[in-house]
């Protein structure tokens, strides 16, 4: 690795199985799926929550909440979260 392609290997490395998955920018990366990180999951709920209250308070218009929920779900379309789109649908119609 130095050599060729002239990287270095972090000190606190460790080596898994791929079945536990492998942390990576918020999702957690198996051999045959990517899923959220617990953490991400739990900003991506607090976030939303945030808008949503947002707009119940007359704060911002609905398309001012929509404005800042897509990113959200953009960025969970790219791992297996199905499941998650389909509550958020179930709970506030279109917006998923």
């Amino acid at each position: 690795l130095a050599e060729n392609l002239k990287l270095t290997l972090k000190e606190n490395i460790q080596i898994n199985r791929c079945s536990l998955g492998i942390p990576f920018l918020g999702f957690r990366v198996f051999p045959n799926h990517i899923r959220l990180s617990p953490r991400s999951l739990y900003r991506y709920s607090q976030k939303f929550r945030e808008y949503e209250r947002s707009h119940a308070e007359g704060i911002w218009s609905e398309n001012q909440m929509i404005r800042h929920i897509e990113p959200l779900n953009e960025f969970i379309r790219a791992c297996n979260s199905l499941r998650i789109r389909r509550q958020i649908h179930q709970r506030f119609g279109v917006l998923s």
